[in-house]
């Protein structure tokens, strides 16, 4: 597996990844990206057992795909002129939808009904939304 082209120490994994307190349990020490994507290789082998999943287990999905909400991971990127997939990413994305239940939320007048939780923090991060935007986490 190659690494992802922009630097990150494991400090600066852990620093971003577990922004909103998403920390697995497991980890007491800075999280290395490649015990992740092989942890989410186990959990994508052991998909048809989803149910059964440990919140710990819950959490390392969440941090992967932290990972792609910072903007700290890309599903794919060019590396050298090469194009390259990180399917543990990928994997990351298909497992969280199995193990999340879909939730009422509301924001305004509006209501959505989904597994994925509505990005927030706009105003902080610069960005600009206009009304009937909708942006997902992750």
């Amino acid at each position: 597996m190659k690494r992802l082209s922009k630097p990150m120490t494991p400090s600066t994994v852990c620093s971003q990844a577990f922004i909103r307190g998403h920390r697995p349990a497991m980890y007491d020490r800075a999280l290395d990206l490649d015990a992740l994507a092989q942890q989410i290789a186990n959990l994508w082998d052991r998909q048809d057992d989803a149910s059964s999943f440990s919140p710990g287990e819950h959490a390392l999905i969440t941090a992967a795909v932290e990972l792609l909400d910072s903007g700290d991971a890309r599903v794919a990127e060019i590396i050298n002129d090469d194009i390259v997939v990180h399917d543990w990413l990928k994997q990351a994305i298909l497992l969280y939808f199995s193990v999340n239940s879909n939730a009422q939320q509301e924001i305004g007048p509006f209501e959505i009904y989904d597994k994925v939780p509505l990005k927030s923090g706009f105003d902080a991060a610069g960005v600009r939304v206009v009304p009937g935007a909708i942006a997902r986490w992750g």
